[in-house]
């Protein structure tokens, strides 16, 4: 039997089962033109050419709007076609688990890309990255090889600036979603319609997907420098974009933004001179940890100036061996946006002398789809000091019970000394006070 799906070792056998389910369910197909039917394992099903539900589609979509502008009309067929295929991944879901008796959430995904490969979608090809659990954590991230919409765009020669594999992101989150009973939402990052080497998904709840993308290229900065913007659909957008405003509304609303304008002016000028004059060390850091703004102390505590540091990357203010650990933290941090991430770390003063700090962090979206983190830092160089000095006459003292001779005891001190600084030619040496 040919491989319909490809997955991480620790996922075989299960899509292995899975593949031989499906596979002998569409084995069962019968096409009976003389009534017009194509019946696979009871099941009525129809065939459409692909071109129609996605090039063309997105064609028909700007003669129809053509009141709106290119964008705004791209965007309503992109929402459409998510709403559609995502309804349709769930429906087939609930009853395709039905028929074959699928209990377990793992099972009934397996299904999903057997499923949609034998219907000609595409190819599914599941990242080991991938986390899928049934709680809002879930996490998947695979590649469409073959995907009907990129081909589309392809074989008429057409190269568009934006991701075109829009229903299979909604047929695959849809499939998911119900497997799981949680809800998801899938947004293409590479397409090939658009040169990328593959269509690449990621899927995961609808209020962790902005992040898990966020901290994804944060991780993965070669694609993060080719990835523009990623939009994420939402289930039934339509449903917002024909609720839209009347005239009046619009004006009652248009003052009440002036009023939370000037509101919110007096806010930020509070927040400013409190995030300025702070005693601790204040960054906000991009998506790709780039300082975007740092207040007065970290500037001071750290000895460089606000233009050295802005634009620059924050793991440099970081010593060296502490930087994975930050970067880790930072995509923490992003994967779980308004929660606080704490870790200590030592960060470098312009001189070189290391500085001690906890840290204090949280991302925040911004209403252009962006994240920021701010962070707070507090120098707590001192308290590891005492810490450490504290620890070395403990050593110190549990040497001088337990040393069999000097010559042990000194070994002991010396080892003991040279944590507490960085000196390795130092001597220790008895001195006779009567001699």
């Amino acid at each position: 039997m040919k491989r319909t799906v490809k997955v991480p070792g620790k996922f075989r056998e299960i899509f292995a089962k899975a593949q031989e389910v499906v596979g002998a369910y569409f084995s069962t197909k019968v096409e009976d033109a003389a009534r017009g039917m194509i019946d696979i394992g009871g099941q009525r099903y129809i065939l459409i050419r692909a071109a129609s539900m996605s090039v063309e589609f997105f064609e028909i979509a700007k003669r129809l709007y053509a009141n709106k502008s290119e964008e705004e009309a791209l965007s309503l067929a992109r929402g459409l076609l998510f709403d559609l295929a995502h309804a349709i991944g769930s429906a087939d879901a609930k009853i395709f688990a039905q028929k074959m008796n699928l209990k377990d959430p793992i099972t009934k995904l397996s299904a999903g890309p057997i499923h949609f490969a034998h219907s000609g979608w595409a190819l599914v090809d599941i990242l080991p990255e991938s986390n899928p659990t049934p709680d809002e954590d879930y996490f998947l991230i695979y590649d469409h090889p073959y995907s009907f919409e990129a081909h589309a765009w392809r074989e008429v020669g057409k190269k568009p600036d934006f991701p075109v594999c829009v229903m299979n992101a909604g047929y695959s989150s849809g499939w998911c979603e119900e497997s799981f009973g949680v809800s998801l939402v899938a947004a293409e990052i590479l397409c090939q319609a658009k040169g990328d080497s593959h269509c690449r998904f990621i899927m995961a709840h609808p209020d962790r997907i902005a992040g898990n993308i966020d901290a994804y290229l944060l991780k993965n900065p070669e694609i993060g420098k080719i990835v523009d913007s990623v939009e994420i659909s939402r289930f039934f957008q339509k449903k917002k974009i024909e609720d839209e405003l009347r005239e009046k509304q619009l004006r009652h609303e248009i003052h009440e933004r002036e009023i939370a304008e000037t509101e919110w002016q007096t806010s930020e000028e509070r927040y400013r001179i409190l995030y300025e004059f702070n005693p601790s060390m204040y960054f906000t850091v991009d998506a790709q940890g780039v300082v975007l703004s740092v207040n007065r102390s970290g500037c001071e505590q750290l000895g460089y100036s606000a233009a050295e540091l802005v634009g620059q990357s924050f793991l440099n203010v970081f010593f060296p061996d502490d930087r994975p650990d930050v970067q880790r933290q930072l995509a923490s941090c992003l994967q779980r946006p308004m929660e606080v991430v704490n870790w200590e770390s030592r960060k470098i003063h312009k001189d070189g002398r290391l500085i001690w700090s906890k840290e204090m962090a949280r991302a925040v979206r911004q209403t252009a789809g962006r994240s920021t983190i701010f962070i707070v830092c507090e120098d707590i160089t001192e308290r590891k000091r005492s810490e450490q000095v504290q620890k070395a006459i403990y050593q110190i003292s549990e040497s001088a019970q337990t040393a069999i001779n000097l010559n042990q005891l000194f070994r002991s001190i010396h080892a003991t000394i040279g944590e507490l600084m960085p000196a390795r030619n130092f001597y220790i040496a008895l001195y006779d006070l009567s001699s």
